[in-house]
């Protein structure tokens, strides 16, 4: 359980990340959908935390929203800059995000289903969040898709339902303000219930918004109250 990213941690150290891993065992590199970061830079993230800290990496938008996951060297290119960070950092989510008004019809999840078939190298999982205009529910043939191609759904449990199944649970959280406002102690205790009825074997919670830490830090405080009870 973490956050999306470090850079805007309140602290007066020196080193953010640093300072960010003596909180959290996780965070979701965000950095990575805007920018393809040296390699250099990379394998400085790892040295500076524990080694037991996970990382999971956001995919670039040239693959996702520029070329949309099609089949074109551009994307190919992207994913493998991706996959490298994944390796250098150990981790082993890779997060897609596609935009809302991407359409999936048969021709163009067939095409993405050409890209993402066999490509994900030993050890790196992906996970997806599928943006939807609200009230329009994932097709159901790419809901397959990505079962085929064992997928995982990315969710935000504060506004969307546990995936049916799956044995990882990803979820992207923004709240029912939708990041604008800190999460209520309600939608904290709603996140740890329907996390603990799921039977998933292992779970990525990212906060996202602009009380992040403060939420995530909640969290954590009532994880430490219901385990010691």
């Amino acid at each position: 359980m973490g956050t999306g990213g470090w850079a805007y941690l309140p602290t007066d150290a020196e080193d953010k990340l640093k300072a960010y891993s003596r909180l959290f065992s996780f965070v979701e590199v965000n950095t990575t959908f805007y920018h393809y970061p040296r390699f250099s830079t990379v394998r400085s993230w790892r040295r500076r935390v524990p080694k037991d800290f996970t990382f999971s990496v956001k995919c670039h938008r040239d693959a996702t929203h520029v070329n949309g996951l099609r089949p074109v060297e551009q994307t190919f290119q992207s994913l493998e800059r991706m996959f490298q960070v994944c390796r250098l950092l150990r981790s082993d989510i890779l997060v897609l995000q596609t935009p809302a008004w991407m359409t999936f019809d048969d021709e163009a999840i067939e095409s993405i289903g050409t890209t993402l078939q066999n490509l994900t190298p030993p050890g790196v999982r992906l996970a997806w969040e599928v943006r939807r205009p609200r009230g329009r529910a994932i097709p159901a043939k790419l809901h397959d898709m990505m079962a085929d191609l064992n997928i995982a759904r990315v969710v935000d449990l504060t506004r969307e339902d546990l995936p049916e199944s799956g044995d990882l649970l990803y979820s992207r959280l923004f709240g029912r303000s939708g990041g604008l406002n800190p999460f209520s102690n309600g939608e904290i205790e709603e996140i740890y219930g329907r996390l603990s009825s799921s039977r998933v074997r292992r779970a990525y919670l990212a906060f996202h918004g602009a009380k992040m830490y403060e939420d995530a830090d909640k969290f954590n405080m009532l994880k430490h109250i219901s385990t010691s009870l």
